[in-house]
């Protein structure tokens, strides 16, 4: 059987570089993909939903639903070509497409007809897998609507992925740290036990309105809602006694507050760490106030019969 050979995207070495970054290859199922291959799922109504990432040879599957195998060659991948591409590949049905009317995907199981898989982009361009639909049914039509739909699923997954990559680059050098830091989409914000700012990227600029230079040395506090004080002090002498905050255990969401005066729904991951004397703490922020929005509006429609 001949399988026409899979396409190699031209920054091919720094997307496998990229994926490494994310350190998802080879680990187990997470309930918070899971959720989104399952809400994909029954939103367009399809049995077969994967979220794939596409190593050098082979796609591995962090979540799936309606398919057994945890990864497939990437000689055979659906995906290895939709990262060839901006938009959502799409293929009404796959018998009569040429590029895959001989696949063993399609000639067995699942018995793939229709595709549609939208990448999964990096914040620096590279396209790491794909979050794609699947049916053993022809789809003559994707609508417009569908597209935007899987697109936010997909940017969904990437901002998750994302989370991930920056609380794995708080563990190495500062100065990969500071180079992450620059390009990352997220706020991210060090401070020490006397509540001064240390570092502050050109996203915390963005999203809370200060420049680097008037947070420098400023309190941590400027970015704290009345609120939300009694915790931040709780924390801030768990900090000084170097005992390990409560806020510290995974991803939380908490209100951020701007230099306007603004406040708004943000995701948070907290680190520490002892530098000399002082005790530090790094920040990953994210304004997930569109997030929120179209997460509930796709479990709305995923909830309408």
């Amino acid at each position: 059987m001949t399988i026409s050979p899979f396409p190699l995207p031209a920054n091919e070495d720094a997307r496998i570089s990229a994926l490494a970054d994310f350190h998802l290859m080879d680990t187990p199922p997470e309930e918070e993909f899971d959720r989104l291959a399952e809400l994909a799922a029954r939103l367009f109504k399809v049995p077969t939903v994967l979220i794939s990432l596409i190593g050098n040879d082979r796609q591995f599957f962090k979540a799936r639903v309606g398919f057994d195998p945890c990864e497939t060659s990437r000689e055979i991948s659906f995906c290895a070509h939709a990262i060839m591409q901006d938009d959502i590949l799409f293929i009404p049905d796959a018998l009569k497409d040429d590029r895959f009317a001989k696949n063993p995907l399609v000639l067995g199981p699942p018995f793939i007809r229709f595709y549609a898989g939208k990448p999964l982009v990096t914040p620096t361009g590279e396209k790491i897998g794909t979050v794609c639909l699947i049916d053993s049914q022809p789809h003559q039509t994707f609508s417009a609507e569908d597209r935007k739909n899987l697109s936010d699923i997909a940017a969904l997954v990437m901002d998750r992925m994302e989370m991930r990559r920056l609380e794995i680059a708080r563990d190495v050098s500062q100065n990969r740290f500071e180079n992450i830091a620059s390009t990352s989409p997220d706020a991210i914000i060090c401070y020490n036990d006397r509540e001064e700012i240390t570092f502050w990227n050109r996203a915390a600029e963005k999203l809370f309105g200060y420049s680097a230079q008037e947070a420098a040395n400023r309190s941590v506090q400027i970015i704290v809602p009345v609120s939300l004080q009694p915790i931040y002090q709780s924390e801030l002498q768990r900090l000084r006694n170097g005992e390990h905050l409560a806020l510290e255990d995974g991803v939380i969401e908490l209100s951020g507050l701007r230099k306007d005066g603004g406040e708004f729904p943000s995701e948070l991951s907290l680190s520490t760490w002892r530098e000399g004397n002082t005790n530090s703490v790094g920040i990953i922020v994210r304004d997930i106030t569109e997030r929120k929005h179209n997460e509930e509006r796709l479990f709305r429609l995923a909830c309408l019969d």
